[in-house]
């Protein structure tokens, strides 16, 4: 039995695109490991201090909401997920 890649971070990543208020009020940024379907081929999102550069990198996520009409980053989401199988 082959277990799919990521299954925890694919249903946060399709539960937070059904949320309406988020499409309407919101930018939701996913990583390959929560949207595999994505148009554009973005494999990590990396979060800078200041100038995006290796010294100032904070860290890789797998998900960013961000407020549209200031474009401020308001949720930040990071998932870990075990091995273990799961039905979701």
């Amino acid at each position: 039995m082959v277990m799919e890649k990521h299954p925890f971070h694919k249903k946060i990543g399709s539960e937070l695109q059904k949320i309406k208020e988020l499409k309407s009020n919101y930018c939701v940024i996913l990583d390959e490991a929560c949207d595999d379907n994505r148009k554009e081929k973005r494999k990590q999102i990396s979060l800078f201090v200041d100038k995006k550069n290796r010294k100032n990198n904070l860290c890789k996520v797998d998900a960013i909401i961000i407020k549209q009409n200031d474009n401020a980053v308001k949720i930040i989401i990071e998932i870990d997920e075990s091995n273990r199988q799961n039905n979701f």
